[in-house]
């Protein structure tokens, strides 16, 4: 008999604490339409994974175009070497070709519990979806369905990422924040991690700040000249440098914090590709696992030296020590950005 698909679920907050507890499944399925809490969901496992097995851990993320869809089912079946662990992550399953989806069944019913196989869709229910395999995934598994936040869990939950970087905001931040940027978690995070840069070191965020941040960045964006700098790119910070002094007199503090924490990133980058620290560690452990951040260390890793890195840093902490003590700001940020 075949069990309806919401008979199935774990709540999101289940799979969580179960991950807390040392628990892990051979088979997921991760499925509706809040993409952010199920993208967050992997990482809390690979992260998880990661630090049983370090190195050992391999990761295989592929879609259905991929002809390693028709593949991947033998790669679960083996055993790794050396004590390792294979994750597998198909994402958008439910259009896998069917000439494949019977391979997926039947590993299903009898899992390699060495390893991990994660399902994806954006399907909000089970319809349509070969049912053996969705209960075989209950049976053997875990089915998880990720829906959109209420809105007072999008609030506690926006307060909550300010409240990780030391910083305390209103519900009224928060609102306002949800009117200008919309309910999509991944944009909200990404901008909220703006903010938490460009507003490093102050303990509250009013709507006065929120103003007086949304007139900076309508003119010009500060974190455009910050990469324009770490990208080398001189074409770039000529047209946006001026123009950045002359909308906000705080610039050169602002951009010096921002672009203090970069370098510092950066930095700890290039030890660990010196120290051949594996790309999967990297990712999680200094780019937050985040794909974007690690392109753009990989790019940035290779126009700047460690020792220029170090003297760059030293000179940011004498340049916002001395203009916190009064000196002029832009004299000695046109000289450092241009100090390529």
């Amino acid at each position: 008999m075949l069990i309806k698909g919401q008979d199935l679920d774990t709540p999101p907050e289940k799979f969580i604490k179960e991950l807390k507890e040392g628990q892990t499944k051979p088979i997921y399925l991760f499925y509706g339409e809040e993409n952010y809490s199920k993208e967050e969901a992997i990482k809390r496992l690979k992260e998880h994974l990661f630090k049983i097995y370090k190195e050992k851990l391999l990761v295989r993320s592929i879609t259905p175009e991929s002809e390693e869809v028709y593949r991947i089912v033998d790669t679960l079946k083996t055993i790794p070497l050396f004590g390792g662990k294979s994750l597998v992550i198909v994402r958008d399953f439910d259009v896998i070709p069917k000439s494949a989806i019977k391979e997926y069944v039947n590993y299903c019913k009898a899992p390699n519990k060495i390893n991990s196989l994660v399902l994806l869709t954006n399907r909000n229910d089970l319809k349509g979806i070969n049912q053996d395999l969705v209960n075989s995934i209950s049976k053997n598994g875990c089915v998880v369905k990720f829906q959109k936040l209420e809105s007072s869990q999008l609030l506690a939950w926006i307060k909550s990422l300010f409240k990780d970087d030391g910083i305390e905001i209103s519900d009224n931040v928060a609102f306002k924040l949800l009117d200008l940027v919309g309910n999509d978690r991944s944009l909200l995070n990404y901008e909220i991690n703006k903010l938490c840069l460009f507003f490093h070191g102050q303990a509250r965020i009013t709507l006065e700040d929120l103003s007086q941040y949304l007139t900076s960045v309508r003119q010009v964006d500060i974190f455009d000249l910050a990469d324009s700098f770490l990208d080398r790119d001189h074409a770039k910070i000529s047209r946006l440098l001026q123009r950045i002094f002359e909308q906000d007199k705080d610039s050169p503090l602002k951009l010096i914090g921002i672009i203090n924490k970069q370098l510092a990133i950066l930095l700890e980058y290039k030890a660990a590709v010196r120290k051949k620290i594996p790309k999967d560690r990297i990712l999680h452990a200094i780019a937050q696992g985040k794909t974007l951040v690690m392109r753009k260390l990989e790019a940035r890793e290779k126009l700047w030296e460690e020792q220029e890195l170090r003297n760059l840093l030293s000179l940011l902490r004498t340049v916002d020590k001395d203009i916190k003590q009064g000196g002029l700001g832009k004299p000695w940020l046109e000289a450092l950005l241009f100090l390529l």
